[in-house]
């Protein structure tokens, strides 16, 4: 005997998805990680300077909350 679950995904922006499946949502996001773990561009030898930008901030640029 198969079940079905209802199920969707919505894409918020760029990487960024939101999943119900029945009763739970799931949040889904390459930016869930600890503040300053993402590279800049400029740190790839290989990126012509044009493509780059003054902003060396790495991402994400605040902490997740608890």
């Amino acid at each position: 005997m198969a079940t079905t679950t209802n199920a969707s995904v919505q894409l918020i922006r760029n990487a960024t998805i939101l999943v119900d499946v029945g009763d739970t949502t799931f949040l889904v996001d390459p930016m869930f990680t600890p503040q300053g773990e993402m590279p800049t561009i400029t740190d790839n030898p290989v990126v012509p300077d044009f493509l780059t930008t003054a902003n060396q901030d790495r991402n994400p640029l605040v902490p997740l909350p608890d």
